[in-house]
């Protein structure tokens, strides 16, 4: 059987998509897979590392336009009078060659967005106030991404070009998996969401030490986290597996939470 090499580009776009950003009009160029595990084979990453850097830079400056942007783009209602459409699944169109045409994806994509909204019954400025926040959202966890987030991307983009059954993890997510597969949980016995930008309280789970002790709650927001006897710290605005990791220990060990109740009625 002859496999067919993928294009240099394929990596690229594989990885972009993955973050949620449209590779930029001056595209960036990868090795290609060959190249790719060839170098990674022999210790020199150094191709997975300038991607990562080119990546992220041009990802923040085309985000960072957007942003610039959206103010305008929300300022005015859309005229739904003219006929055009928007095809929200572009993964079988081609990418965008020019800031131009980005820029236009960009437009009717906040236009359907908007539009869905309106459908619920929102008015365009509450349409364009929840659009808002969920843009700046979006920006942020691009921003949050790590360096062992962007190499997990660039190496499963790699593996998956090859056996689509393949994956590479993450030192945390290697740790992660771990826990799951050896069922060896160590922890406050309570599963958590990211909510806005604080980490919820979803449940409490049976005989773990956060229903022993009683004061944590459903639905609480953990705000700041503190190590043993450890200064606590802000954790507002973290990324969910961060303070996880925070909070997560061995047995027997101490952890304290500052949490922000939610106002409950108990008549």
């Amino acid at each position: 059987m002859v496999a067919e090499r993928p294009p240099e580009r394929a990596v690229t776009a594989a990885v972009l998509t993955a973050a949620g950003v449209a590779p930029p009009a001056t595209a960036l160029r990868v090795p290609d897979v060959r190249s790719a595990l060839t170098a990674l084979s022999d210790g020199t990453v150094d191709a997975a590392l300038v991607y990562r850097s080119d990546a992220r830079l041009a990802g923040d400056a085309r985000l960072g336009l957007t942003r610039a942007q959206l103010d305008a783009l929300l300022a005015t209602e859309p005229d739904y009078t003219l006929e055009e459409s928007f095809q929200w699944d572009r993964s079988e169109l081609p990418w965008p060659t020019t800031d131009d045409e980005v820029d236009e994806v960009w437009r009717k994509n906040v236009k359907s967005d908007g539009l869905r909204l309106m459908l619920t019954g929102k008015t365009w400025t509450e349409a364009a106030e929840t659009l808002k926040d969920r843009y700046e959202r979006s920006y942020k966890r691009i921003t949050q991404l790590t360096n062992d987030d962007v190499f997990e991307m660039y190496m499963n983009a790699v593996a998956h070009n090859i056996d689509p059954h393949s994956s590479y993890l993450s030192p945390r997510q290697s740790e992660e998996y771990r826990i799951q597969m050896s069922l060896s949980y160590d922890g406050i016995g309570a599963s958590l969401q990211l909510e806005d930008d604080y980490v919820k309280v979803m449940n409490i789970i049976a005989g773990g030490p956060a229903q022993a002790d009683g004061r944590l709650k459903e639905e609480d927001r953990i705000t700041a986290v503190g190590e043993g006897t450890g200064e606590l710290v802000d954790v507002i605005g973290w990324r969910l597996d961060d303070v996880v990791q925070k909070i997560r220990g061995p047995g027997g060990t101490r952890v304290r939470l500052q949490v922000r109740k939610k106002a409950r009625n108990d008549a």
